[in-house]
């Protein structure tokens, strides 16, 4: 029973923090106050360590966890890593939450847009998907597309319009593609 409780008041705290986290990263964003760090990182360690990471989350609830790196994306690129690192957890976080069974899925490809190279990156899931005319909703800051829902999976509206911002600060542009009951894409491509 004490174990329980322990537990909870962790997940508590945790949420909290996520929270707060959540909140003054978008103030800085807001506030035109966020500072890039554009350097050279591996890619391959960082989504490695991601896998890592919610696989086991995936795993926890019975998911199965696909890692999908084309060949042809290089070793070393340039962006700010934490940043792509925040908005694939915000990405695969959500993926996980609203998958009760069924896959999450990580691909990253090397495209090209008006000549110039950049990743594109899908974080698709077999879960309960979202209405085309709620789909607007979806980037909006502290925007639930359905409050019942947010009861029932927790969320401050707060994770979908951070990515949304970063990606634009990071010159790329992303989408969602979704129905009900039938799962989502949620894409970002970004110039390397």
């Amino acid at each position: 029973k004490q174990s329980a409780l322990i537990k909870g008041v962790c997940e508590g705290g945790h949420a909290l923090l996520q929270l707060v986290n959540d909140v003054l990263d978008f103030s800085k964003i807001e506030a035109g106050k966020l500072e890039l760090a554009i350097a050279p990182f591996h890619l391959r360690a960082l989504l490695l360590g991601l896998k890592d990471l919610y696989g086991k989350q995936a795993q926890a609830k019975a998911l199965r966890f696909e890692l999908l790196i084309s060949a042809d994306i290089p070793e070393i690129v340039k962006t700010d890593a934490s940043r792509l690192q925040q908005i694939l957890q915000n990405l695969l976080s959500n993926a996980i939450k609203f998958t009760d069974c069924g896959f999450i899925r990580l691909m990253i490809t090397q495209e090209e847009e008006q000549g110039e190279p950049c990743l594109h990156f899908v974080v698709e899931d077999s879960g309960i998907g979202i209405d085309e005319n709620q789909q607007q909703k979806l980037f909006k800051e502290f925007q639930q597309v359905d409050p019942g829902l947010n009861r029932h999976y927790g969320g401050t509206g707060l994770g979908l319009a951070i990515v949304a911002r970063l990606v634009t600060l990071l010159k790329g542009h992303f989408g969602v593609h979704s129905a009900s009951g039938k799962g989502s894409q949620f894409w970002f491509s970004l110039p390397m």
